[in-house]
């Protein structure tokens, strides 16, 4: 049976990627409280519903992520050796 690796520098990009989801998710909220004109405070109470849709997009675009490793896995084989 072959071992999984997950190294540091995937650790460092899955890290990135869910970074890069939660300040979009944040970003989301401050533009809701503005159009909204709700109080500030819902930055940090709603903060729960933020990491939710953190979560969601990370698995989105994990998603999208698979499905293109699978079409160049398909359609460039030898580009994906090459890669690791």
């Amino acid at each position: 049976m072959k071992d999984l690796r997950f190294t540091v520098k995937r650790q460092r990009t899955e890290l990135f990627v869910f970074g890069i989801c939660f300040l979009i998710a944040f970003a989301l909220n401050v533009v809701s409280i503005i159009v909204y004109k709700t109080e500030w405070k819902e930055l940090y109470t709603q903060l729960c519903w933020v990491l939710m849709i953190s979560i969601f997009l990370y698995f989105t675009a994990l998603f999208f992520r698979l499905v293109y490793r699978l079409f160049r896995l398909k359609f460039c084989p030898k580009k994906i050796k090459a890669d690791k």
